[in-house]
């Protein structure tokens, strides 16, 4: 935890302000104050603010009437996709000093990602408790920690546009599952993504896909992106000392067969030549390079066919 830092004269008056709320975009913050230019008591005011470095981007903007009135408005909320508010209000017509309002929209102004996932048990299909850890690959800094219910199984992050995510899903006993995510910064709408992530024992022939990892086109070289994806995976053989792997590369079908096997085998070493280099024995890894003989899906004629298919894979021996 870093120590609490005052927000400024932007935000702060000489009179009382209360219940801040960072909406789910990352970049708009809501407020109650009684200074600014209130319609009496406190009314509820928005601003954009950097939620890393604190700067107020924008000046506090009273949100106005029907919400705002005379009376005390405070406590304010909006839900993840933008078209459900929620508040507490001391004006006429209540059923008591302070009573609870919602106020709906239609259309969704919220401009992020949501995805709701399900987490099971590949063998049972039983809800499974999980943490789930989300990465900026390329600040390579962990956004959010979350947990799974363990009764369901499910969880709820929140993606923000202009990242590239990856998000790593861990249980005891358990091969992590890997998802990458991209939102371009153009994004100008509200999505939602629904995934059932199912996970696998530590067992013999089990394999995962890393899905973050990367490399330079046509080269061998890793990209830095592949930093948080190469520590769990770091970290996985660190807790299970007795675990041996093949670490496998893929291509899609483009280009000179012979070329992407040679390619596909440089970039299987590379990955263990750096887990080798974080601390992994070496006779506890295996690389190979199968180029375009093993596709997940064929034929791989679109773009996303062929991303899926270029791949890295790490398999339980």
């Amino acid at each position: 935890f870093m120590p609490a830092i005052n927000l400024g004269p932007k935000i702060n008056t000489e009179y009382d302000e209360d219940s801040p709320f960072i909406h789910t975009d990352g970049q708009t913050l809501y407020f109650s104050s009684r200074g600014h230019k209130t319609m009496g008591g406190f009314d509820i005011f928005h601003c954009r603010i950097n939620i890393e470095t604190g700067e107020i981007l924008t000046e506090p903007e009273n949100i106005g009437y029907p919400i705002n009135t005379a009376d005390d408005d405070i406590y304010f909320v909006w839900s993840a996709d933008g078209k459900r508010g929620y508040f507490s209000s001391d004006r006429p017509g209540g059923y008591g000093e302070k009573d609870v309002y919602v106020l709906e929209r239609t259309i969704s102004e919220a401009i992020l990602v949501v995805l709701k996932g399900i987490v099971r048990d590949q063998a049972t299909d039983a809800p499974k408790a999980a943490t789930i850890t989300v990465t900026d690959n390329v600040k390579q800094k962990v956004i959010g920690v979350y947990n799974s219910a363990v009764s369901t199984g499910k969880f709820t992050s929140i993606l923000t546009p202009g990242r590239n995510y990856g998000l790593t899903v861990e249980a005891p006993g358990y091969l992590f599952y890997s998802k990458n995510l991209d939102v371009p910064k153009d994004l100008d709408h509200y999505e939602e993504i629904t995934d059932t992530i199912r996970l696998q024992p530590i067992e013999i022939g089990r394999k995962i896909i890393l899905r973050n990892v990367f490399f330079n086109s046509n080269s061998k070289d890793l990209l830095p992106e592949s930093n948080s994806e190469l520590e769990n995976v770091y970290e996985l053989l660190k807790v299970n000392p007795d675990l041996k792997v093949l670490i496998s590369a893929h291509s899609d079908s483009g280009g000179d067969e012979n070329y992407n096997i040679r390619l596909s085998g440089h970039r299987a070493k590379s990955v263990v030549e750096d887990l080798i280099k974080r601390g992994i024995a070496k006779d506890r890894l295996v690389s190979e390079g199968f180029g375009e003989t093993k596709p997940i899906i064929f034929p791989d004629d679109t773009p996303e066919k062929k991303q899926m298919n270029r791949r890295v894979e790490f398999e339980v021996r």
